[in-house]
């Protein structure tokens, strides 16, 4: 993807942990990185006792099959609406499926945000960014 700087786990963890160093607010590093405040709290904590080691993240065990979880229903409903006949509609599924997933897992009904998105778009030209994750109550 032009454009789009692409950084590991580690350089994440680096960089969030920097950025509380250099006095940024645990919360505010937190949010914009994406991150629970707890995370960002275990990471600062890990590097404090352990320095760079502390960030490394341990080893996934080999028969981890988590990615394929998270991906079987996009599989499954590729598989039974007739797959993809091109190579625009496999990536525009690809898209929506990233899309409605990271919504999901946000707490947030994907067709609502998905339409209220559409009509920003159609009345203003842009596209508002996904809705960070909801916090419990709201």
């Amino acid at each position: 993807m032009d454009g789009v700087a692409v950084y590991s786990t580690f350089d994440i963890r680096l960089r969030a942990v920097k950025a509380v160093e250099q006095g940024m607010p645990k919360g505010q590093v937190a949010i914009a990185y994406g991150i629970d405040r707890s995370t960002l709290y275990r990471w600062y904590f890990n590097y404090q006792q352990e320095g760079i080691d502390g960030l490394y993240r341990e080893c996934v065990p080999s028969d981890s099959n988590h990615a394929e979880r998270v991906i079987c229903s996009a599989v499954v409903m590729r598989k039974t609406s007739y797959c993809n006949r091109s190579i625009n509609g496999a990536e525009t599924q690809m898209i929506l499926t990233s899309i409605f997933k990271t919504l999901r897992q946000r707490g947030h009904a994907g067709t609502a945000v998905i339409v209220d998105a559409l009509r920003t778009f159609y009345s203003t030209k842009e596209l508002p960014k996904l809705p960070k994750t909801l916090q419990e109550g709201e």
